[in-house]
C-alpha cells in the first residue's frame, strides 16, 4: 500500500514509497469541466424540448385528424423523454461508487444507449405496423384517413425541428463525445428527419386526394429509417461490451508513446481492446534483466507509463507487466485456450496425413524481434 510519508518504514525494512514519486501527471481539469458542464446544458435543455414537444406534437395530432406521419413523430418523441430517463440513470450510477463494483460501472453507458436503441426500435414497428394496416384500409376497404393541416402543424413542428436541429448541433460539437452524448445526438437527428418527413407527408395527402396514401408511405419509411440507425448503434455497442480490439492506428500510436517514454523501454507485446466505451490496455514491455526492482526502479517506470496511458481519452485502465525477455507464447489462460482452438483443425489434419500427433505451436503469437534472451521459457499448462 503507497504511503504518503517521508523516513517512515513498512515494518520490514523496506522503505515506504512515496506517492508523489510516482503519481500520475496533473491534467488541466478545466477542458474537461468545460466538457462535462456543456454535456450538462445539453441534456438540460434537450429535457425541455423534448417533453414540450410531446405535448405540442399530441396538440397536432389531434388538429391534423390523427395524422399517420404526425404520429410517427409523435411516438419518436414519447420515447424520447423515455429514452433519456435510461440514460440519465445510467450516468447517475456511473458516477456513485460502490464496493459491489471496484472498477466503476462506466460500462452501464453502453447498456444504456442499447436500451434506449430497444425503446426506439419497438416504438417505431408499433407506428410501422399502425401505417400499415391503414394503407390496407384505405386500399382494400377504401376507407380512407381524412388529414387536415392547419398552421398550428407548422409552428409546432416547423419550431421542434428547428429545436431539434440546434441541439444536434450542440452535441456535434462536444470532442470527445461520450457514448451517451452519441445515443442523444442520434435522437436529435431521427426528430429532424422525422418532424421535416411529417410536414410534408401530411401536407401532400391533405391537398392532394389521389395521395392520401403519402402520409401512411412517409410514416413506414421514417420508421424503417429509424430502426435501421438504432440497429446499428446497438451492434455497435454490443461490440463495446463484448471487447472488441481497439483500431490499429491506437494501438501503434500508444506504442509509440510506450518506446519513447524510457530509453530501456521496449514495447513487447500490446492489447487494446473496448472495456464499454473506452479501451482496456494491457501491455507488456521489456526491460534489461541487470534493472532489479528496487534499485533501478524499474517498477516506477512501469507505473509511470501506466498513467500516461490511462491521461488518454480513450483508455479506461491500463496495466503495464514488466519482463526481462521476450516470450514465444501466451501467458494468460484464455489467450492459451483460444490458440489451441484455432490449432486444433490444422493439427487434426497433419495427424490424418503423417499418422502422428502434432503439438500446438505458439510460434508467432508474439512478437519475436529483438534480442533473444538464452533462458528456455516453457509454456504454462493449459
Amino acid at each position: 500500500m503507497l504511503q504518503q510519508s517521508n523516513g517512515v518504514h513498512n515494518g520490514d525494512d523496506r522503505p515506504a514509497i512515496s506517492y508523489q514519486s510516482i503519481a500520475p501527471p496533473s491534467q488541466a481539469a478545466s477542458p474537461s469541466e468545460r466538457q462535462e458542464k456543456l454535456t450538462k446544458a445539453i441534456f438540460q435543455a434537450s429535457w425541455v424540448v423534448n417533453i414540450f414537444l410531446v405535448f405540442a406534437k399530441l396538440f397536432a395530432l389531434v388538429a391534423t385528424n390523427y395524422s399517420k406521419a404526425v404520429a410517427a413523430s409523435l411516438a419518436d418523441s414519447a420515447v424520447d423523454v423515455l429514452s433519456q430517463v435510461v440514460l440519465s440513470l445510467s450516468q447517475y450510477f456511473m458516477l456513485r461508487p460502490s464496493k459491489e463494483y471496484p472498477v466503476g460501472r462506466n460500462r452501464l453507458e453502453a447498456l444504456g444507449v442499447i436500451g434506449c436503441s430497444c425503446i426506439m426500435s419497438v416504438a417505431s414497428l408499433e407506428v410501422l405496423q399502425y401505417a400499415v394496416a391503414d394503407l390496407y384500409r384505405g386500399f382494400k376497404l377504401g376507407e380512407l384517413p381524412g388529414i387536415e393541416v392547419n398552421f398550428a402543424l407548422y409552428l409546432i413542428l416547423g419550431g421542434g425541428t428547428l429545436a431539434k436541429l440546434l441541439l444536434w448541433n450542440a452535441c456535434m460539437l462536444v470532442r470527445p463525445r461520450s457514448d451517451s452524448l452519441v445515443a442523444l445526438a442520434e435522437d436529435h437527428l431521427n426528430d429532424v428527419v422525422s418532424n421535416l418527413a411529417a410536414i410534408g407527408t401530411a401536407m401532400i395527402a391533405a391537398k392532394v386526394h389521389s395521395g392520401w396514401w403519402v402520409d401512411g408511405v412517409g410514416a413506414i419509411l421514417i420508421s424503417v429509417w429509424i430502426i435501421s440507425r438504432w440497429v446499428s448503434l446497438t451492434l455497435e455497442q454490443t461490440e463495446k461490451i463484448i471487447g472488441k480490439s481497439a483500431p490499429q492506428e491506437f494501438i501503434v500510436m500508444i506504442e509509440g508513446l510506450a518506446n519513447e517514454h524510457h530509453e530501456f523501454i521496449a514495447v513487447d507485446c500490446t492489447r487494446a481492446y473496448h472495456f464499454g466505451a473506452r479501451f482496456m490496455v494491457e501491455m507488456e514491455v521489456i526491460m534489461p534483466p541487470t534493472m532489479l526492482l528496487a534499485q533501478a526502479k524499474s517498477h516506477d517506470i512501469a507505473l509511470e507509463l501506466q498513467h500516461k496511458l490511462e491521461a488518454l481519452d480513450e483508455v479506461e485502465r491500463a496495466f503495464v507487466h514488466v519482463d526481462y525477455a521476450r516470450r514465444d507464447y501466451p501467458e494468460h489462460k484464455v489467450e492459451r485456450k483460444l490458440l489451441e482452438i484455432r490449432t486444433s483443425s490444422g493439427n487434426m489434419s497433419r495427424e490424418s496425413s503423417k499418422g502422428a500427433s502434432a503439438s500446438p505451436t505458439y510460434e508467432g503469437f508474439r512478437p519475436t524481434s529483438g534480442d533473444a534472451s538464452p533462458t528456455t521459457l516453457l509454456p504454462p499448462p493449459v
